[in-house]
């Protein structure tokens, strides 16, 4: 026998198909599993005896089955039943889950024992405007906010999103300090309505500095680049934030790296103010942001091409050579800094 569980929905159309064995009765214990359902699927599925069944198995942790018959106008018809029992034949009623809200009431009882609270609210989707009102609900997290005409069905929806959340592996997240430099780069072209970006940009994609995931990092950036309307600074952007990803120095995943010991920033930024004045020390601190480091953990691999990129800021060419120079001898025999 063959379990069917089709959902037409706005996003996607999709479809759940399991081989079970019996007579009569198919293992729908195996079958009805909120694993093969993604996000869209639930949040289009509609209010009845398969939502009920699926809300009985995944969140209330009963052990449900079903039955084939037939209508009374001679149609296929399942029902759906709670084994209460060893036996298929000690069984239940599955309450209205969906449609009963006294029967929804429960689903907030039981995922409250589990620590998450229900939010659920009625309101418009469009201002003044009441033909517009739906009921949303989530539990614990607003990233699982489902919706439905019904407040029980907005319930049953938002507690299957949570159910399904909690069974995904958890996904790696960002570490150390990848915004800080994206809102850096960014600000250099954008000015100080760069963090402001960067944060409407985050609440965007639903997320959170401390706990945006690894995975979405390519396409947030994207998603900042195109707030950049000049076509040549957006490439330069975009080519300074790959240069910067390309070795994931942003994240503390990677091999700790040996970090310089001594004075060698301090002898740097002494020689550049000989040159550059006060503004050294501003330069400096830019420069080691843009190489997205720190004063007390910059890679000893990394200062030569630090040099470079100090040196680089001087305009004049005979006192560029005299500070290159002057670093030369010093770095050269790596006795002064190592």
């Amino acid at each position: 026998m063959f379990t069917n569980i089709t959902y037409t929905g706005i996003f996607r159309y999709a479809a759940v198909t399991e081989t079970c064995g019996g007579d009569n009765l198919a293992a729908g214990e195996g079958a009805l599993s909120i694993n093969n359902l993604d996000m869209n699927v639930i949040l289009n599925m509609p209010a009845g005896p398969e939502m009920d069944a699926l809300v009985a198995k995944e969140v209330m942790g009963y052990s449900v089955d079903f039955e084939e018959g037939h209508s009374s106008t001679g149609d296929a018809k399942r029902v759906w039943f709670i084994v209460t029992g060893e036996s298929q034949l000690s069984r239940s009623k599955i309450p209205k889950f969906s449609t009963d809200v006294e029967a929804a009431w429960k689903i907030g009882k039981k995922m409250r024992s589990r620590g998450d609270a229900l939010s659920l609210q009625h309101r418009n989707m469009i201002d003044n405007a009441p033909g517009t009102a739906i009921w949303t609900a989530w539990f614990g997290r607003a990233n699982d906010l489902a919706w439905a005409a019904t407040p029980s069905l907005a319930i049953c929806r938002a507690a299957l999103l949570a159910v399904r959340s909690s069974m995904q592996p958890p996904k790696k997240v960002v570490t150390g300090n990848l915004f800080s430099v994206i809102e850096h780069e960014l600000a250099k072209i954008m000015g100080p309505i760069a963090r402001i970006i960067i944060d409407d940009k985050i609440a965007e994609f639903g997320e959170s500095r401390d706990t945006f995931p690894e995975d979405r990092v390519k396409s947030f950036l994207k998603a900042v680049s195109d707030e950049i309307k000049d076509d040549s600074e957006k490439a330069a952007f975009t080519a300074t934030m790959a240069e910067f990803l390309l070795p994931k120095r942003w994240s503390s995943k990677q091999p700790p790296k040996k970090a310089v010991t001594g004075n060698p920033l301090t002898v740097i930024e002494h020689e550049l103010a000989k040159i550059m004045g006060p503004i050294a020390h501003i330069i400096m601190d830019d420069k080691i942001a843009e190489f997205g480091e720190s004063r007390d953990t910059f890679p000893e691999d990394r200062v030569e091409s630090f040099l470079k990129a100090v040196g680089d800021e001087i305009t004049d060419n005979s006192e560029r050579a005299a500070f290159t120079e002057a670093m030369a001898e010093f770095l050269l025999p790596k006795r002064r800094w190592s």
